[in-house]
């Protein structure tokens, strides 16, 4: 998304090294995942506060799948300066962006992605993945490439999967931290391809972890598994080519 919207950017695995990598480069502004290993987006945010000069400020947008009320506001008082909820839009990013890292001519815009329905909609009638983003993806794919979507993909379900074994022995082993990091590691990652159904299940099993409320916690888990197979069927039908088995075959 940033390279269409023509910004360069570098990435960090955890909060210490974002600090380490401010304290090198100069940046036009930086995006802070709030929850991160070593070191999370708060303490990051603050120690890039207290190193900084008074006289060049370089804004800090968050970046958070926890999008509940009270959130932007913790941000803000934290030291950030902007709020980006997940799963982030084109649109969204390209917004906040503009607010705070104007770009004089270079700013590819995107095509707008065909709008979800606004209407509610019956839980059992819920698609596995949200239109909107998906089409956001097929318009990146044209910008990357052919090959570039089905292997983004093929790292999410590996991811997915690993996570999701994890959690199933956080939630065997009654373990509450792996629970609450696991689940929260998920949420974020099913944000992406617009995953709304199993997110809000991570969300739930997070929120099972951190109020200590395990007996709920396993037919949570299934009712994740179960979901996230109906969201690899959905890739599937969507992307056959990041499914090498998937492949159609011309007819001779």
């Amino acid at each position: 998304m940033l390279d269409k919207l023509g910004y360069t950017a570098d990435s960090a695995a955890n909060g210490l090294e974002a600090v380490e990598a401010v304290g090198r480069t100069r940046y036009d502004a930086i995006l802070m995942d709030c929850r991160m290993p070593e070191m999370d987006g708060f303490r990051a945010t603050a120690e890039i506060r207290k190193s900084e000069p008074s006289s060049s400020r370089t804004p800090i947008i968050a970046m958070t799948a926890d999008a509940m009320e009270g959130d932007r506001q913790k941000c803000l008082d934290a030291g950030m300066d902007d709020y980006l909820p997940k799963p982030v839009s084109f649109q969204a990013l390209a917004a906040v962006l503009e607010r705070w890292v104007p770009l004089a001519n270079s700013a590819l815009k995107p095509d707008p992605p065909t709008p979800s329905s606004s209407a509610p909609r019956v839980a059992e009638q819920e698609p596995p993945l949200d239109a909107a983003i998906i089409a956001g993806w097929r318009q990146l794919e044209r910008v990357r490439g052919p090959e570039w979507l089905p292997d983004l993909i093929s790292v999410f379900l590996r991811e997915t999967e690993s996570n999701l074994e994890r959690l199933r022995l956080g939630v065997e082993q009654k373990d509450v931290e792996t629970i609450v990091g696991r689940a929260h590691s998920l949420a974020g990652s099913v944000a992406t391809f617009g995953a709304a159904a199993m997110g809000r299940l991570c969300r739930l099993m997070k929120m099972l972890g951190s109020e200590g409320r395990l007996d709920a916690a396993p037919e949570t888990l299934a009712a994740l598994e179960a979901e996230f197979e109906r969201v690899k069927a959905a890739m599937r039908a969507e992307f056959p080519s990041a499914f090498p088995g998937s492949r159609e075959t011309a007819n001779d």
